[in-house]
């Protein structure tokens, strides 16, 4: 089955937007679309506050969680990077 790339946005941008998915204070969100060869992704960068930061598998719970509530697969539906920021005082 193909997944259309717009629908696959919309699913995981309302996934990210709800709080409790996250274990780490969440700065902010980037999107865009990124084409390759074999068609167009949604790519996510989740920023999180680097105070907060514990060496922890967010990325990898997070997929998780992304499959488990959705079916979709990273590398494959969709693509996410995480980045840690400290806010400037």
């Amino acid at each position: 089955m193909i997944k259309d790339s717009k629908k696959v946005e919309k699913i995981l941008e309302s996934f990210f937007n709800n709080s409790t998915v996250h274990s780490q204070p969440l700065l902010s969100i980037k999107k865009e679309m990124r084409s390759t060869y074999d068609g167009d992704y949604p790519y996510f960068e989740l920023i999180y506050d680097a105070s907060d930061y514990n060496n922890g598998n967010e990325m990898d719970e997070l997929i998780e969680s992304v499959t488990g509530y959705t079916g979709l697969k990273e590398g494959r539906d969709y693509w996410l990077g995480v980045t840690w920021q400290y806010l400037e005082v």
